[in-house]
């Protein structure tokens, strides 16, 4: 089973929606006959201290390097200047981007109270959005925290498919490597070279010659026909 490493990049302010993220990666996690595992990575319970480099730099190749694709979530903050993104989570979706690695991009329009808020932080990220669209990105939005739950779980398995997963006709052959296809076919002609027939007149046994793409039968009788 493939194991994908999912990073949830994301500001301070969206709390409930990372730990929803995690809920729903776990959820997917459970349902049986799943092709891949999900990996939820967070940056609280992932990275490590260390020196060397700055803050999003060590995050950087601690954790975000290390993640096949990413969910980016946001609402009224945009972070804290890295020293080349605006933000923590602009610099980590950006890093995604330019190494060909998808992101999953949700922005809130959940109410908030204006005396809680950085209307800066507003106008950074309304910018960075404006950006983004109209560049390189289709980005989900949502009123309710239910809401982002429901097309999270519901887009995750639209896009795990599309990315991760092999094409549905492609053929058990073109889905494993050659040597495991030759070991395969080589255990079939051992096991299943012929059946043995009881109770039939005539008929010592089946036949099975088993070539690589089809299985043809041939009785063979007690003569040596």
């Amino acid at each position: 089973m493939k194991i994908v490493k999912v990073l949830i990049a994301s500001p301070s302010d969206v709390k409930a929606e990372r730990e929803m993220a995690e809920e729903v990666i776990k959820k997917w996690n459970a349902r049986p006959g799943r092709p891949l595992k999900l990996e939820a990575v967070l940056w609280e319970f992932s990275a490590a201290p260390e020196t060397g480099d700055r803050p999003q730099g060590i995050l950087n190749q601690q954790i975000v390097d290390e993640c096949d694709f990413a969910i980016a979530i946001f609402w009224t903050r945009i972070g804290t200047d890295t020293g080349v993104a605006p933000g923590g989570a602009v610099e980590e979706v950006q890093r995604m981007m330019e190494r060909g690695k998808k992101v999953m991009l949700y922005f809130s329009h959940r109410q908030y109270r204006t005396r809680d808020v950085d209307f800066g932080q507003i106008a950074q990220l309304q910018k960075f959005r404006s950006a983004i669209i109209q560049k390189c990105a289709l980005v989900e939005e949502y009123d309710e925290l239910h809401e982002f739950k429901e097309k999270l779980a519901h887009q995750l398995d639209m896009q795990l498919y599309r990315w991760f997963c092999p094409s549905e006709g492609a053929s058990a052959s073109d889905q494993l490597h050659p040597k495991e296809v030759d070991r395969y076919q080589k255990t079939l002609k051992e096991e299943l070279g012929y059946i043995r027939m009881l109770g039939m007149p005539g008929i010592e046994r089946v036949v099975v010659n088993l070539n690589d793409d089809l299985c043809t039968v041939a009785s063979v009788g007690e003569a040596g026909a």
